[in-house]
């Protein structure tokens, strides 16, 4: 998919930080989603244990972790932070007044059960275990007495103000270890829990809002980075190392630390020399907290759920570099180890990708316009080339491509497919060109059809050709009879417009520009949506291989107009229940300019035509291939109760629709 207003969203400049020799993905391998807004986890045994700012308190079976299981609930709260010890949860309750510590029985997982309540002031954030008190992060440090919970001790508190403002707590060996926002790190002597004295701190340069202490280390989530702070002499701590990554949470399990960054993801940071720590991997889900048990993370974020991540390598899947090119990558395709690229005003270029990690420039052909779109089929490369249509180049000798035949259309050709003797153009305001190509040296229109608003991309079938409209969504046009192909069916729940389209067997894969990935019954008398994969930010491009989904995507990081870019791979292998396995960082930069608008992928690795970052590549890997069994005809018929399409609008979006 691509950006059409900056001229055609290719010409803006942008500097991009490459970011293809990092290890930065994780895979998902189950996930349930709850409604409401999950906020903290914690894992025992079986059961993994979530706050739900707006639900309650919830238990979940992930003795499957492929598949888990809601078996417990309480909504009777707005639960915040959870703190397990044996068979009780200390939950800490947000709501204003009637809020505080919240002290529920889960022997029972599946029936949990309310056994106590403290109340901790107006504001608390967080609690910390240690004995028969509760230290209770509320702004200040609230010490609480819960040796009987049938009671209500007077007072109910002690409270201690700290410096700051207590957002975490962390109580080892009698000392209490406090994120206290702007102040950084306090040390309180508890030794006396109703004498708190303040024996030590250290300020960080932004806001400390999560800390964990293992041995004479604390790790201080500091928003914008990890702080490792030594704390052998509590009263005078002292900074040993730090790393620059968003930080609201941390979570210590060996010698990695993984850190909870919300939108932009978890982090697994190598801290075997805590001097000096190193990102070693990343999932691009939101996450609000963690909880780590052996080679799995069990992450929350916001309403995105719950889900299980396997983090046994974290370094993988590896970028193996990138190679500029001189124009703008917008398209690649990949034949017997050449890399063919649509290079915007630079033409076509063909690159020797033997060695995926050295690629080495092989031939390249001007062409007249803005050559945007490729497809090959044996020894021809078809060019869509912007307001110079289609241009058919012979690639046979890949290092003297050579132009054969042309055929000038009148609208902007952005994508091409080629079907026995005919090739199929999506035009954009012209909409689909039907183009006998029997002969490639004299291409001639069979016919069009006009009525599309922004055709961008398109899939072909036998006589059924996929439409992606930039504007409009998907659209099924027969063009059996290629003088006048007729729309036959249409597609646009969102009304939001499409980007990239596959059609697979039974099912149709497309995406539009705000919402992300959909799947719907290809057969255009039942056209109907029954799976999809919401992203939070732009989605470009598609490319299916087997039972994998490559999705490319931009993401806004909320400052310079920046955006992140990245590679995602989605599970289709269930078409009614798309699940994320996998992503891999591009890099980032000041627009669209560098987003990834086509991939190619051919033995695990992944091809990205990134605009003015050239041509990048990543190697996913075996992986990325030992998925389940593709069924999708039992997919569908499980999806038949999802035929219903939503119709909902997203209000920030409606009015931002793309006009040509």
């Amino acid at each position: 998919m691509r950006w059409f207003s900056c001229p055609l969203g290719l010409l803006c400049s942008g500097a991009l930080v490459i970011l293809a020799g990092a290890a930065n993905a994780l895979i998902t391998i189950g996930a349930v989603n709850p409604p409401g807004r999950e906020i903290d986890v914690e894992v025992a045994g079986d059961f993994a244990y979530v706050a739900d700012h707006t639900a309650g308190f919830r238990v979940i079976d992930i003795s499957d972790t492929r598949s888990p299981v809601i078996v417990g609930a309480l909504t009777t709260l707005d639960a915040h932070e959870i703190t397990l010890v044996g068979n009780l949860a200390y939950v800490v309750d947000t709501r204003f007044l009637s809020g505080g510590l919240r002290v529920i029985d889960v022997s029972n997982p599946a029936s949990p059960v309310a056994v106590g309540h403290r109340w901790a002031s107006t504001t608390p954030k967080a609690a910390a275990i240690a004995g028969n008190y509760a230290y209770v992060a509320c702004g200040a440090l609230c010490v609480i007495d819960i040796s009987d919970l049938s009671t209500q001790p007077l007072p109910w508190w002690y409270e201690f103000d700290t410096p700051g403002l207590a957002y975490d707590v962390e109580v080892v060996g009698g000392l209490a270890y406090v994120a206290d926002y702007l102040a950084g790190l306090s040390v309180i002597d508890v030794s006396d829990p109703l004498s708190p004295v303040q024996i030590g701190g250290l300020d960080t340069p932004n806001q400390a809002i999560d800390v964990e202490v293992v041995g004479n280390l604390a790790y201080v989530a500091d928003y914008a980075s990890l702080r490792v702070i030594d704390v052998s002499d509590p009263a005078s701590p002292v900074e040993i190392g730090a790393l620059s990554v968003p930080a609201l949470a941390v979570e210590i399990l060996g010698d990695r630390a993984y850190v909870s960054a919300g939108q932009s993801g978890l982090y697994v940071i190598d801290i075997s020399n805590p001097a000096s720590p190193v990102e070693i991997g990343t999932f691009l889900g939101y996450a609000s907290s963690v909880d780590v048990v052996g080679n799995f993370a069990y992450v929350v974020g916001e309403t995105s759920g719950l889900r299980v991540v396997d983090v046994s390598n974290p370094g993988f899947p590896k970028g193996l570099g990138s190679h500029g090119t001189p124009g703008t990558a917008s398209a690649v395709e990949v034949v017997d180890d050449v890399a063919y690229v649509a290079d915007g005003t630079f033409g076509l270029l063909a690159i020797d990708v033997s060695d995926p990690a050295s690629p080495v420039d092989l031939g390249s052909l001007d062409t007249p316009d803005f050559a945007y779109g490729i497809t090959l089929a044996g020894d021809l490369a078809y060019l869509s080339d912007g307001e110079s249509g289609l241009r058919v180049i012979d690639v046979s000798n890949p290092s003297i491509p050579a132009e054969l035949g042309a055929l000038d259309t009148p609208g902007f050709a952005s994508a091409v497919d080629v079907v026995g003797d005919r090739a199929y153009l999506a035009d954009w305001n012209f909409g689909l060109r039907v183009i006998d190509i029997a002969n490639p040296a004299i291409p001639a229109e069979l016919g069009a059809l006009e009525t599309l608003s922004g055709a961008i991309e398109i899939d072909v079938v036998g006589d059924l050709a996929y439409v992606a409209d930039w504007n409009t969504g998907l659209h099924i046009v027969d063009a059996s009879d290629p003088a006048s192909p007729v729309e036959i069916a249409d597609f646009d729940p969102w009304y939001s417009g499409a980007a990239d389209v596959e059609v697979v067997g039974e099912v149709g894969y497309w995406v539009d520009p705000y919402y992300g990935l959909h799947a719907v019954v290809a057969d255009p008398t039942r056209l109907s949506e029954i799976g999809r994969f919401d992203l939070a930010g732009d989605p470009w491009t598609l490319e299916v291989v087997g039972d994998l989904a490559y999705l490319g995507e931009s993401r806004y990081t909320g400052s310079a107009d920046a955006y992140d870019h990245f590679v995602r791979v989605i599970d289709i292998s269930n078409p009614s229940s798309l699940l994320e396995v996998g992503a891999f960082a591009l890099g980032t930069s000041e627009d669209w300019s560098s987003a990834p608008y086509v991939i190619s992928v051919s033995d695990g690795i992944a091809y990205v035509a990134a605009g003015e970052a050239g041509l990048q590549i990543v190697d996913f890997g075996p992986e990325y291939a030992a998925l389940p069994e593709s069924n999708a005809s039992l997919a569908l018929a499980a999806g038949a109760a999802l035929l219903t399409l939503l119709q909902r609008v997203n209000p920030r979006r409606r009015g931002l629709r793309r006009s040509a």
